[in-house]
């Protein structure tokens, strides 16, 4: 036997006495359960780019709650019977923990590496110290810390009745959607290794982008013939057994569409440039790719939700600018049946304005502004602190009595002024706009579409802080990042 061997077998002797000693102290469903946590993270260490494809998967799939309060076993464990959120959440912050380690493993064994040359003779270089390679890991970092200072200085302004619940804000949400869903997602797609058209990391996470939008789409279509309409005939999320994974809302249906359909361009690009070498095959998997780009525009209008025809309207102009630019009369002869279709489709969108429930959840939009412009003018610096908007709907007895129970502020422009101020607008301006001048830098149209698309509807909706916005516009970071480097400019944005 050798000695690494009995080495071995004497660490899993000890580590199993260590483990029967915590077990005779520690609730074996807690111990259990940190164990299956421990596996999960070694698994995902080992194995990044497949975590990073699972949670571009399950990206809008907000739906997909895990409450352990549920399950009787958990009841009696601390901290666990406490645990309700989205799948996409857990999945996420296990993701951030195995990627930092990974970082950190890697910069360490770089370093040493670094430092046995530099004792052989070779210079050693100095950047690779772990606090600074953590930066360079970390996608626009300095831009998102202004944005982050801003509501941390916000704080300064929050009653002591919100104080708690704004540092748990301030955490999760605020915090969260960066180090969980845009920065491991940039940092292992856009630094994986073999960046060829067809076989990189990115081109894997496309088609999955890709194929979770087709799945929502073929939802919706289900929910605009088999689901339940109150007030309006639309496509809408669509449940099974209980569980709707989109949501319950066709908001979150339109804004996952308006986002991965765009993919639907790199895609049909890749297909075509392996066309020669499948024998064609390409061009027919390319031809279904549109199909489906099509597909899933068609369902987002098909919603009737007014910022998705918003958000599809920017994109198309947008698309038509950088592409067709100069050539307005040739284009126009061909899109004007489509937009005489699409003319059609507005009349029941502007009927469905008329319904009770769309008169209402105007109204309370309206009022929401309201509240976020009188408090915006008592604090227009630095806001009332974050995660205060819905406490204070919640005092607000006139907005309770007419609207219910409040959601979240329709807008992220909105939810800023109310809560960070002018400076939180400024920061907040400052980091998108660093994102967006990235992606115009790259010349890619696809990453372009994405990124405008998502941000236009958050100007309007309510999961500013979540996967649905982050993890599209990491997608689209990520393809600028790689386009800029290997000069693939195929589609240009002058």
């Amino acid at each position: 036997m050798s000695i690494s061997r009995t080495k071995g077998i004497v660490i899993l002797a000890i580590l199993g006495a260590v483990l029967a000693c915590v077990a005779a102290f520690v609730n074996s469903v807690f111990l259990l359960s940190a164990l299956v946590l421990l596996g999960g993270i070694i698994f995902l260490l080992l194995n990044l780019e497949f975590g990073v494809l699972l949670l571009v998967f399950f990206f809008p799939y907000l739906g997909l709650v895990i409450d352990f309060s549920q399950f009787e076993i958990f009841r009696e464990v601390p901290y666990l019977k406490d645990i309700n959120a989205p799948f996409i959440d857990l999945f996420g912050l296990v993701l951030f923990v195995a990627w930092l380690l990974h970082t950190v493993i890697s910069t360490a064994a770089k370093r040493s590496g670094e430092i046995s040359s530099h004792a052989s003779g070779k210079v050693w270089d100095p950047s690779t110290r772990l606090g600074m390679t953590l930066m360079r890991q970390l996608p626009h970092l300095k831009s998102y810390l202004f944005f982050w200072l801003s509501g941390l200085v916000s704080l300064s302004n929050v009653f002591p009745l919100f104080f708690k619940t704004s540092i748990k804000y301030f955490a999760r949400p605020f915090t969260f959607f960066y180090i969980a869903f845009f920065a491991p997602v940039v940092s292992v797609i856009a630094g994986a290794r073999g960046q060829g058209l067809g076989s990189s990391l990115l081109d894997r996470a496309l088609m999955v982008f890709y194929a979770t939008g087709l799945l929502s789409a073929l939802n919706g279509l289900a929910g605009l013939f088999f689901g339940a309409h109150s007030d309006f005939f639309r496509a809408t999320p669509f449940g099974f057994f209980g569980v709707n994974p989109l949501g319950p809302n066709h908001n979150l249906l339109a804004e996952t569409l308006i986002a991965t359909a765009p993919a639907g361009l790199l895609l049909i690009g890749g297909s075509t440039a392996m066309a020669g070498q499948a024998g064609g095959r390409g061009q027919v998997l390319g031809k279904w790719i549109k199909y489906g780009m099509f597909f899933q525009w068609t369902v987002a209008l098909f919603t009737f939700a007014r910022t998705a025809w918003i958000a599809i309207a920017i994109q198309a102009m947008l698309y038509g600018w950088c592409t067709y630019r100069g050539e307005v009369k040739r284009v126009w002869r061909r899109v004007w049946p489509v937009a005489l279709i699409l003319g059609i489709l507005l009349i029941p969108l502007v009927l469905s304005t008329f319904s009770e429930t769309v008169r209402g959840s105007t109204l309370s939009r309206l009022d929401q502004v309201r509240i976020a412009s009188f408090y915006f003018w008592r604090s227009p610096w630095i806001g009332q602190g974050i995660g205060t908007f819905i406490p204070t709907l919640w005092q607000t007895r006139a907005f309770l009595l007419e609207y219910g129970e409040p959601l979240e502020a329709h807008g992220i422009v909105f939810k800023l002024m109310f809560e960070q101020g002018l400076l939180g607008l400024a920061t907040f301006g400052v980091f998108v706009g660093a994102i967006l001048w990235k992606i115009k830098k790259s010349g890619n149209v696809s990453a372009l579409l994405i990124a405008v698309g998502s941000l236009t509807y958050q100007l309007f909706n309510t999961t500013y802080y979540t996967s649905k916005l982050w993890i599209p516009m990491a997608i689209a970071v990520s393809i600028a990042i790689v386009y800029e480097n290997s000069h693939h400019n195929s589609t240009l944005v002058s």
